[in-house]
């Protein structure tokens, strides 16, 4: 991992986070294991939990999903929903599929109709964002 995840100090151990995602990584090796699901941390570009690309061939992403995408990282991840979005998208790799989650949901009743509108907003960001690193991906 060349880049220290969110989460991690600015020194260059590893975070906690990190340790322990490699430790299971190795566990899920010694066992050898047909296939595991690994969730993130924070997710997206720069998690612990990020390390496969194009040129694994010993190992292979068969699958992204994306969850709900909402403000609750907007600290850690930029200070926008663009950016948590981009952040998120991260995990898509050129040629795995990707399942992308409702979006907007999980609020209360009162919640929803308060911020009805600055959902429609984030979900037309996210979807935007989305497409968008979609088309870069095929464009590599």
């Amino acid at each position: 991992m060349t880049e220290p995840s969110p989460g991690s100090s600015s020194s260059s151990r590893p975070s906690y986070f990190e340790v322990v995602t490699a430790m299971a990584f190795k566990h899920f090796a010694d066992q050898k294991v047909d296939l595991a699901v690994i969730e993130t941390g924070l997710g997206g570009a720069t998690d612990a939990t990020n390390v496969w690309n194009e040129s694994n061939t010993d190992d292979q992403l068969q699958l992204s999903v994306i969850t709900a995408i909402g403000r609750d990282h907007l600290d850690a991840l930029g200070g926008s929903i663009s950016s948590i979005s981009r952040a998120k998208a991260g995990i898509m790799k050129l040629g795995v599929p990707v399942v992308v989650g409702p979006q907007g949901l999980g609020r209360s009743q009162q919640q929803q109709q308060q911020q009805q509108q600055q959902q429609r907003n984030d979900t037309d960001v996210i979807w935007e964002v989305l497409r968008d690193v979609a088309d870069d991906l095929e464009r590599q």
